[in-house]
Formats: structure tokens, sequence, C-alpha cells
């Protein structure tokens, strides 16, 4: 008989009590599958919550970047008025500058010969004796205009346009090398009159330098034909009157009414 006031006794009774009690593979599959059971529970609604996160995200990205665009191309149109152009938004962009360079490019024929527009009005102080009207020519469009001399400046060189906004200066652009008698120093007539030369806006040399350069110029441009082309370097010429003219150069050649030979110029403005 087991006597409770003896430890041996207890000990004796809980052994027997547990010796049914056994932790089989099936037990633990259950315990292992009820905590599975759990953890996908848990995990399901964090990744639902992951997506929809990421889904929204995407959404108001794309939407922002349609706004952008549109807002680019409503603002593309000259004169800051808005128009609709299709195409990415780069190519609208080139179009567009492409479009205002045809509307603001301004022409002229004068006595057979032919001017452009530098875009720079001139200060009445370098406006000269009045000449005869002319059509200036704008984009598609015409217009009839009176012309001017400028002061010192010899009229096949350049001439000066009045419109609303002031005197218009156009540098002559083609005929030369014997057409109309007309040489290289005529339609680019500086002697002595350049107080700064500029390369691709930056002033390379001022005072008696630039006359000198200039002169230098004058003297040693040599004609190779008659064909115009862009430059790579733009050379812009200040004269004493305020007004400026432009050529172009690549290669150790000036191109400006004619392509011309002037590597010692060049050379000069470096």
């Amino acid at each position: 008989m087991l006597d409770f006031d003896r430890p041996a006794d207890i000990r004796k009774l809980l052994d027997e009590g547990a010796a049914g009690i056994s932790a089989d593979e099936k037990i633990k599959s259950r315990i292992l599958a009820g905590r599975r059971r759990k953890s996908r529970t848990m995990l399901i609604p964090a990744m639902a919550a992951v997506l929809i996160l990421l889904f929204g995200l995407t959404v108001v990205l794309q939407s922002t970047s349609h706004v952008q665009s549109a807002a680019q191309m409503r603002n593309l149109k000259a004169g800051g008025g808005t128009e609709e152009l299709s195409g990415p938004p780069v190519e609208a962009i080139q179009a567009n500058l492409q479009r205002e360079t045809e509307e603001e490019a301004s022409g002229l024929s004068y006595n057979e010969r032919s001017y452009s527009s530098t875009g720079q009005i001139l200060p009445e102080g370098a406006v000269g004796e009045a000449l005869t009207q002319g059509k200036l020519s704008k984009g598609s469009t015409e217009q009839e205009v009176e012309l001017y001399a400028i002061a010192d400046l010899p009229v096949q060189t350049a001439v000066a346009a009045k419109t609303d906004d002031g005197y218009l200066m156009l540098q002559r652009t083609s005929g030369s090398d014997g057409v109309q008698g007309d040489d290289f120093e005529t339609t680019f007539g500086i002697r002595d009159k350049v107080v700064s030369i500029s390369k691709n806006g930056q002033e390379v040399l001022t005072g008696e330098a630039a006359r000198d350069a200039a002169n230098l110029l004058l003297e040693e441009a040599r004609f190779q034909s008659a064909e115009d082309f862009p430059g790579e370097d733009r050379i812009t010429f200040t004269l004493s009157n305020g007004a400026s003219l432009q050529l172009t150069a690549s290669e150790g050649q000036i191109i400006g009414c004619g392509t011309w030979e002037a590597e010692a110029f060049l050379n000069a403005i470096r």
C-alpha cells in the first residue's frame, strides 16, 4: 500500500501514470502541421498587402509621367501658347524648334544680291542713308520694307531693313568671287572697323589685335568654292559702329558668301 507521506511512493505513482503516454511520430506530425498552417495563415495577408502597395505605386508613377508629358506637349508652341503635338516629347520639341527657325528666318534680295537677317536690331546711330524699298521674306510671307545703308559698311556687305521692332540688320550671304565684281573684302567690308572678335560666344581678341587679325583675314582669304556649308565654329566680328557680322569656320576655311582658305587668320584667333 502506497504511503503518500513518503516521497518514494509519490515518485512511483507519477512514473506509472506517465508510462502510457508516448510522443510517437503521428503526434509530432500533427503538431508540426498545426504550426505550418498557422505560419501560412499569417503569411498570406502580409504578401497581399505588399502586392497592393506595389500596384498602387506603379499607378501613381505612370499617372505622374503622363501628366508631365502632356504638360510638356501643350507648352511647345512658339510665343508661349499651347499646341498639341504628336510623337515623343523629344521629337516634338525638335519639330517645334525647326518650325520656329523657319518662321523667324528673314531674307532679302537687293540688287541681285542675297542677304539674311542676323537678328540684330541696330542702334539708330549705325543707320545710314535711305536706299529704296525691298521685299523682306519671313517664312512663307513677304513684307515691303524700307532699306537703309549701314554706317561705315558697303551695301555689298550688309543693309538694314526698317521694321516695327527697329532697324533689322541683314548680312550678305551669296554672290562673290567676281560676281558683280565683288571679292571677299567687298562682301565682308570690315577693314579697320573691328573692335573685338569672338569665337563661339567667347571673346578672343580686342582692340588693335582684333583689328589686325580682321585685316589679315581680308588680305589672305583665297577663294575655294561658291558653296556655303555650316562650319564647326561661329566667328563674330563686332564693329566700331555697334553692328556685328558673323562667319563660320571649319578646317582652315572661312565660310561666308562662299568658302575661303584662311588658315593664318584662324591660327591667330585660337
